[in-house]
């Protein structure tokens, strides 16, 4: 598998095993609800109750002492009040059906707990409910295992402060858990396992409760589930985390209508016969706002690994791994929703990667930002946003340093397509092999002229149809195309005018140009990156006052840049750590072309680099010349090591000569007749000398001309 270097995929899958072991979650949760019972029954006021349940008791007895136990549970439920806790020994208690008859509160909940080992309610024939909570508050319930039910845990009506941990519920003909009917608040429900039910593992799906608010999900497996794992609706401030969801016959976790200000993070979803992970508002006026979903891992979603479907408000989406086949969608933004940031992802073998569009009539999807992804190996699109035609709007989207690899691998496709949107940003994106190289990186339809392009990577194949486009670089970077019309350059940024149905091929550079007015073109002749990293350029202006500034790159950290402009020196620079220089050109544009010239040598200084050697001279003449120059010198008789060497554009040596060392104050001449170390004569062009004697070393440029 193909990778530029080993960080340019992010290690983004959550450290979750997919295979949990059924008994070390058990051993797990035997020693969670010890040391949860320990706790609780340490927070009881002094004086409340503690009552027993055996399957040797009887409900006559007192049921205070575990040799005056109750026999059923049901019928503890029934009797216990606030403060009171209910141990249930271990065994298989049948066909119970538990109602809590009264509240606790703060400070004295009721509990229901198990000690020695956890107790299993069976429930027989598959019907009815093992637990029912209605209207209450302050209870706690843990260490239990149920099964064979209709419902496993049934809520309903105003439930507060409501602790539900450290359980198994498995085989049941309905929901595991079903709070269709119940206003959650401040609630929690952690460290369980719940498989194989006919209906949802949980439920929460009721937009006619009121004021639902601050409940958490944690600590769990869910696996073979014939729906939905987990659905909640209508609650704010839901934090749903660290658990494994494998198997459902719909989807993972579905979030929905009225569902605000959430949380899911680290849960890893393997196995659905819908979306990994869903926010949706089918009716289009419950909407969902303010969610997030991050550092999780969807693998094997049969129709989206994350779908914000109708009615997602201001969701992010972060740092998730994102997995097929089935071959599918990555992230899904469709049909009706406003402000999604979806980054640090990693997305592998879908149909489409990252997608925003799909609107119904009249409605829209708008404020879109697709930031810093990994997208590997799409059958189709690796990023997209498609508005269809009529009465819709798809607007101010952004594709921000991204990175496409293996993408588009069906013909006809592109690695990223924006087809009727408004206004849309393209920043920093980087195509890395495409399986189908003469096909468009980029592909634009009927954009508006507000797209802002900013290309990451030196080469882009842009396409337009039925449109056209203007393409703009913010900070006016440099670039050449193949197209039809001229790029210019502004105060602002930099552009190029697409035709209708144009393809051109976009290759930039390291440097930014800005003139102080006007507009200026800009031709780069030679840029080379090796050897003096010589770079060459035209500006042309017909505005004779206007200045430009630049930035250039590709150069050596701290190099020592030597500027010329019309053949002549203008100034020397010093490149940053980064192998960046800055510099303005005042000179004014009265020739209307200005040819520019950037280079150095191994990113030495071009002057002499010890004032000691001030005697030193070192002549050229003439230059540019046709068939031979002179080099002339003076150096002190001290000078050692005297050496003068010859260079082509590309830092290449050309040819040296060894001078000797005695020498007086009076000049030495030595020619060069323009040919290599063998004496073949050289091409016409710009050549580079390097005269050093001891310490001391300069350069200068020569200009051969046959």
């Amino acid at each position: 598998m193909f990778y530029n270097t080993t960080t340019q995929k992010k290690n983004l899958q959550i450290k979750c095993s997919r295979n949990i072991k059924y008994n070390s979650v058990l051993k797990t949760c035997n020693l969670l609800y010890k040391i949860s019972l320990i706790i609780t029954l340490c927070l009881v006021k002094l004086g409340a109750t503690t009552y027993y349940v055996s399957l040797s008791g009887d409900d006559g007895w007192s049921g205070t002492s575990p040799d005056s136990a109750w026999r059923h549970i049901e019928y503890a439920a029934s009797v216990v009040v606030a403060g009171d806790s209910i141990l249930v020994d271990s065994g298989s208690y049948t066909d119970e059906h538990v109602v809590f008859a009264n509240s606790g509160f703060s400070g004295n909940p009721i509990v229901l707990t198990a000690y020695n080992d956890t107790f299993r309610l069976d429930g027989i024939d598959s019907t009815g409910i093992a637990i029912k909570i209605s209207d209450k508050s302050y209870i706690s319930i843990s260490g239990f295992h149920i099964k064979n039910y209709g419902i496993g845990v049934y809520g309903e009506d105003l439930l507060q402060n409501l602790f539900i941990s450290n359980f198994i519920i498995e085989d049941i003909d309905g929901q595991g858990l079903n709070f269709n009917s119940g206003s959650l608040q401040n609630s929690t429900i952690t460290d369980f396992i719940i498989r194989n039910t006919s209906a949802r593992a949980i439920s929460h799906y009721d937009f006619g409760s009121t004021d639902c608010h601050d409940v958490e999900i944690a600590n769990f497996l869910i696996r073979d589930i014939d729906n939905e794992g987990i659905l909640w609706e209508n609650t704010k401030r839901v934090h749903i985390h660290h658990g494994e969801i494998c198997n459902t016959a719909s989807d993972g976790i579905h979030l929905y209508k009225n569902l605000d200000s959430s949380l899911v993070e680290y849960v890893h979803i393997d196995t659905t016969g819908w979306h990994g992970i869903a926010i949706h508002d089918p009716y289009m006026n419950r909407p969902c706002s303010c969610n997030v979903i991050r550092n999780c891992y969807v693998r094997g979603a049969s129709h989206g690994s994350i779908d914000l479907h109708s009615g997602a408000f201001n969701t992010i989406v972060e740092d998730c791994s994102l997995i097929g086949p089935p071959y599918t969608v990555g992230i899904y933004f469709h049909n009706r929703g406003a402000g999604l940031l979806a980054q640090n992802n990693y997305v592998k073998n879908m149909h489409w990667g990252l997608f925003c569009g799909h609107t119904n009539e009249g409605h829209f999807i708008k404020d879109i930002v697709f930031k810093n992804n990994i997208v590997e190996n799409t059958e189709r699109y690796g990023g997209c946003a498609w508005r269809d035609m009529g009465n819709r709007i798809l607007s101010n989207v952004s594709f921000i340093d991204n990175t496409f690899i293996h993408c588009s691998q069906q013909s006809g496709y592109h690695n990223l397509v924006l087809v009727r949107v408004d206004t849309a940003q393209v920043e920093g994106n980087s195509f890395i092999e495409s399986l189908i190289p003469d096909e468009p990186h980029i592909r634009l339809g009927e954009v508006s002229e507000g797209l802002v392009l900013n290309l990451g990577d030196n080469f882009t194949r842009i396409q337009v149809y039925d449109t056209d486009a203007r393409l703009e670089f913010s900070d006016g970077k440099a670039f050449t195309e193949d197209g039809s019309n001229q790029p210019f350059w502004f105060p602002d940024h930099s552009e190029y005018l697409l035709n209708l149905d144009e393809t051109i091929e976009i290759n930039t550079f390291t440097m930014t140009l800005s003139p102080t007015s006007d507009s200026v073109e800009l031709v780069i002749l030679q840029w080379d990156t090796t050897g003096i990293y010589y770079k060459n350029w035209q500006e042309i202006c017909e505005s004779p006052s206007v200045t430009t500034s630049h930035r250039v790159g590709d150069f050596p950290e701290y190099a020592q840049v030597k500027v010329d402009v019309n053949g002549n020196l203008y100034d020397t620079y010093q490149a940053d750590s980064s192998g960046w220089m800055a510099f303005d050109y005042t000179g004014g544009f009265t020739q209307d072309t200005v040819n520019f010239e950037a280079y150095t040598i191994a990113g030495v200084d071009e002057q002499p680099s010890n004032c000691d050697f001030e005697k030193i001279i070192f002549q050229v003449n003439p230059n540019p010349f046709d068939q031979k120059t002179e080099f002339r010198f003076s150096v002190p008789q001290s000078a050692k090591d005297i050496e003068l060497k010859i260079y082509d554009i590309c830092g290449k040596l050309v040819k040296s000569f060894s001078l000797t060392t005695n020498h007086s104050a009076l000049f030495t001449a030595v020619s060069w007749d323009g040919t290599d170390k063998v004496g073949k004569k050289v091409p016409s062009g710009v050549y580079f000398c390097r005269f050093t004697a001891g310490d001391y070393y300069t350069m200068k440029k020569l200009i051969l001309v046959r």
